[in-house]
């Protein structure tokens, strides 16, 4: 009580933590390992307005969020999208947000969601499965020709790890952790990623929220 010290540089809290590089891919796909199990499966892409409309960003510079990594799903296997990570506190907790949509969504809404087949993967740390969830909304996006309740839907993804080593890396696949995927063709996009600390005041707190989840 009474102390005046920055929280933020106590528990290593920064606006920008720097984790990850090229999190928006902004850059394309420069920074990551592309590994595409067929010719195209795996790609940058960019569609104008999405981050502003779709996603519904506001008040950053026009094009912000409008780049992704595109994943196609193909029979030939699952679709890897990586990147090593440094500086990472052993036995701390890190918290990975992330955004996927359904590529063909956007200009063919529909009244449910459909169902994605994504996930993620922190080698060199030990998830907390208690503390993952994937929240899935509506765009105010009204595509045209789109009906009353046909709306795009975006799901943000939320995985939180405890660090095992000061590196790491971070895997995206196009499967789900059962590794079911999509029909051939399926397109899903990713970007959003944010990976920073997770905020606990002692770690007998993590125990405490996992077995209540």
């Amino acid at each position: 009580e009474g102390g005046t010290e920055n929280l933020a540089e106590v528990y290593g809290y920064k606006w920008n933590p720097s984790f990850v590089a090229n999190c928006d891919f902004a850059d394309g796909l420069s920074g990551w390992r592309a590994i595409s199990a067929d010719t195209g499966s795996l790609r940058a892409g960019c569609r104008s307005g999405y981050g502003a409309f779709v996603q519904c960003r506001k008040k950053v510079p026009q094009g912000t969020g409008d780049n992704f990594a595109e994943f196609v799903t193909t029979a030939k296997g699952t679709n890897c999208l990586e990147q090593r990570i440094k500086g990472l506190v052993p036995g701390k907790p890190y918290a990975l947000l992330f955004c996927v949509a359904d590529a063909d969504q956007i200009d063919r809404p529909t009244v449910n969601a459909a169902e994605l087949a994504f996930s993620a993967r922190l080698e060199g740390a030990e998830e907390l499965p208690g503390l993952r969830f994937a929240h899935t909304v509506k765009s105010r996006y009204k595509a045209k020709g789109a009906g009353k309740n046909e709306k795009v839907h975006l799901t943000l993804y939320r995985y939180v790890f405890l660090a095992k080593s000061a590196d790491a890396t971070l895997r995206f696949m196009d499967c789900s952790d059962s590794e079911k995927t999509r029909s051939p063709g399926s397109r899903q996009i990713l970007n959003y990623i944010m990976f920073r600390p997770y905020y606990v005041e002692s770690p007998e707190e993590i125990d405490e929220i996992t077995a209540i989840r």
